[in-house]
């Protein structure tokens, strides 16, 4: 839905006001820099489950942007990381989504 409201604002914003030569290459350029972006963004999603069973996750973040500020040793967090080196959760990054909630509602919600 994000991407389709883009190509409407760019529709809205230049049909009409350069020739259709111009228009269908700049429609292409924005085509392909979309799907870059959204190809950048996928590979740095990665799904975690984790399963509390009553203990406290172990983590410390920012209220608004639910970036992760740190992880505290002898947690349910620091047992997924040891138990997926390849995938640790790491200071710095943000939670999207808990439980299919976004953001803050979901992380709130758990």
């Amino acid at each position: 839905a994000i991407l389709e409201d883009i190509f409407d604002e760019f529709d809205k914003d230049f049909t009409g006001k350069m020739g259709s030569e111009e228009f269908n290459w700049a429609y292409a350029t924005l085509q392909l820099k979309v799907k870059e972006e959204a190809a950048k963004e996928a590979s740095r999603l990665m799904k975690v489950s984790l399963n509390r069973s009553g203990q406290k996750l172990g983590l410390t973040v920012d209220s608004k942007t639910l970036e992760i500020k740190d992880i505290i040793s002898k947690s349910v967090v620091a047992e997924w990381n040891l138990a997926n080196p390849t995938k640790p959760l790491q200071v710095g990054h943000r939670i999207k989504k808990v439980n299919g909630k976004p953001g803050i509602q979901g992380y709130n919600e758990e």
